[in-house]
């Protein structure tokens, strides 16, 4: 039934354009190519939202009795990005007998407060290479024989004890004994003082893991995450451990598995994270995830299941799809009318009483648009997220956009020359350099913002007429105005850094 769906809307979405009369045949053809790309990741993204809603989650099956709590190791990154405040949520496991361990590859060593020294054994590798992998494999050569099971962190996660015993009770189930990943749902962890951009980007946590759950669980498409899961280490060491070469350790371990005839399953348990808390850091994550993807087609997988290839292409697609739009976009303005009294002709064809080609093409378009608006702001309603900040995540997304397409281009293409991305966590105040220039830089992207707008303008300048066909005109404008879209964002920071500095000094006082 999905795939009836999804084939009915890429269908209905593509042959209107391939219908259109063009001037040129080799442009035509350009144009139907890239917009058949786009077309494809819509109709699989509406696809996935219709059936989340509709369909029950794929339930995973738990033991009445777990495996035993010496027989998993927790163990915790770290990449110059220590945590001491999650450091200290480690407590509650190493009181219910768990070993932990504080895997260190920080530029500097990592000193913990004696308060919490006893929660953590520290491991410190003389040589750093192979980047989270080879700190992974390192402790998996030196501790990895005394357990059977590991539970991996990064420096920002959170694991409740009850999500840990689930996840020991599915890997304890005859079932599952074929189950090398048992991978957590992930959330955001919010305080009172989280920033308003790390709230915006963590709405989209609770409805990508309904969708996962709900959909890709039922059709084994399940990748690890990395991180909040509980790894079977006999599979681990069947594979030679996590992959080194590949930036992307854990997708590459999916994959790794998979050819040997492992699987990757999502537990119905909930852990947490942190998103990132600035724009360049979510802008530096969102490349480097682009690229992993890129490096990940670098390598055969023979062997692998032809689905999860399949949704390897779905995800790179994804990645291109931005650049694909802008790139139609500005096709669009420079071959747009030059006289704008010449659109009414165009307009008009679409609101005929008669069906035409292009009539169903602006129909179609604007009603598969309000779609996943829809389907997208139910999905984010199902987690009680306040309906103004569903609104403003989606606009500022979109916005944000924008300022960040030619980057994220730039990089996915040193990727597939064969340009490695280096490793640089999320919130780590360490910056990812490629010849001595920083492509997260705000200087960067201005640059490269400014530069996508002189050519977009000079196409309207030229080809007036354009701002009026399609979605045209309401792009520009979200283009023209996305980093004003963003000041309220810095203006709030700005305020609640003033109101917290206001309420200590009160304290203070106080006391």
């Amino acid at each position: 039934m999905a795939i009836v769906v999804a084939v009915a809307l890429y269908v209905s979405l593509v042959l209107p354009v391939a219908m259109l009369p063009t001037e040129g045949l080799s442009s035509g053809l350009l144009c139907v190519t890239l917009y058949s790309f786009i077309a494809a990741e819509i109709a699989l993204r509406i696809t996935e939202k219709i059936f989340a809603l509709l369909w029950p989650i794929v339930p995973i099956l738990l033991a009445d009795e777990a495996v035993p709590v010496r027989s998993v190791a927790v163990i915790m990154t770290v990449c110059d990005d220590l945590s001491l405040y999650h450091i200290e949520q480690l407590e509650e496991l190493k009181c219910q007998g768990y070993d932990l361990y504080l895997l260190d590859d920080s530029t500097y060593a990592v000193e913990l407060p004696k308060r919490l020294s006893w929660i953590v054994l520290s491991i410190r590798r003389r040589i750093r290479r192979g980047a989270k992998a080879g700190n992974l494999n390192n402790w998996l050569r030196l501790f990895g024989t005394k357990y059977d099971f590991c539970c991996v962190l990064d420096s920002d996660s959170i694991m409740p004890s009850e999500t840990l015993l689930a996840l020991r009770q599915a890997a304890a189930h005859p079932m599952n004994n074929r189950v090398a990943i048992f991978q957590t749902k992930i959330r955001p962890f919010f305080e009172g003082t989280t920033p308003l951009l790390t709230r915006l980007l963590g709405l989209g946590a609770v409805p990508r893991a309904r969708v996962l759950g709900h959909v890709h669980a039922r059709f084994n498409l399940v990748l690890s995450f990395g991180h909040n899961q509980l790894i079977r280490l006999s599979a681990l060491r069947s594979v030679g451990g996590f992959a080194e070469d590949l930036s992307g350790e854990d997708t590459a371990l999916t994959l790794d598995l998979a050819g040997r005839g492992w699987t990757t399953v999502l537990v119905d348990a909930w852990s947490y994270d942190s998103e990132p808390d600035s724009f360049s850091r979510y802008v530096r994550r969102t490349i480097r995830w682009a690229r992993q993807t890129v490096e990940l087609f670098h390598r055969g997988w023979i062997g692998v299941p032809l689905r999860l290839k399949f949704l390897l292409c779905r995800h790179l697609f994804a990645y291109l799809s931005l650049g694909i739009v802008i790139t139609l976009l500005g096709i669009s303005i420079w071959s747009g009318p030059t006289d704008i009294r010449e659109v009414w002709g165009v307009i008009s064809a679409g609101f005929k009483p008669a069906p035409s080609i292009f009539g169903t093409l602006v129909g179609g378009s604007v009603l598969i648009t309000l779609v996943d608006f829809l389907l997208t702001y139910r999905l984010a309603r199902s987690a009680d997220a306040p309906r103004g900040l569903i609104l403003l995540s989606i606009i500022w997304g979109v916005a944000s956009c924008f300022l960040w397409v030619i980057p994220l281009t730039i990089g996915m293409f040193l990727s597939a020359i064969g340009r490695r991305t280096t490793f640089v966590p999320t919130n780590s105040p360490v910056q990812s350099r490629i010849r001595g220039l920083t492509l997260t830089s705000p200087a960067i992207i201005l640059i490269c913002y400014c530069s996508l707008q002189v050519i977009l303008l000079t196409g309207l300048y030229h080809h007036p007429g354009s701002a009026l066909i399609g979605f045209n005109g309401l792009w520009m404008s979200i283009g023209l105005t996305a980093p004003f879209l963003l000041v309220p964002y810095r203006v709030w920071r700005s305020l609640c850094n003033v109101w917290r500095c206001t309420l200590k000094q009160y304290q203070q006082r106080q006391e």
